[in-house]
């Protein structure tokens, strides 16, 4: 048997995400971005959108303070 390798790993465990990662995650939900969306429209989103969405975020945690 030349040329046949078998290699056993295992698959990556799951981690919890971290809160920096749910923020993202919550803001690019937000913004429409998402696999498959072309260069220019993500360009655009990141320009825009998610300074937007942190600014109102921010709003929102110094008025519930």
């Amino acid at each position: 048997m030349t040329g046949v390798r078998v290699v056993a790993r295992h698959l990556p465990r799951a981690y919890p995400a971290t809160p920096q990662q749910l923020l993202m995650r919550e803001a690019s939900q937000a913004c429409g971005i998402q696999k498959g969306i072309t260069r220019a429209d993500l360009m655009t989103a990141m320009k825009t959108c998610i300074p937007e969405f942190y600014r109102k975020r921010r709003e929102e945690e110094d008025g519930n303070c």
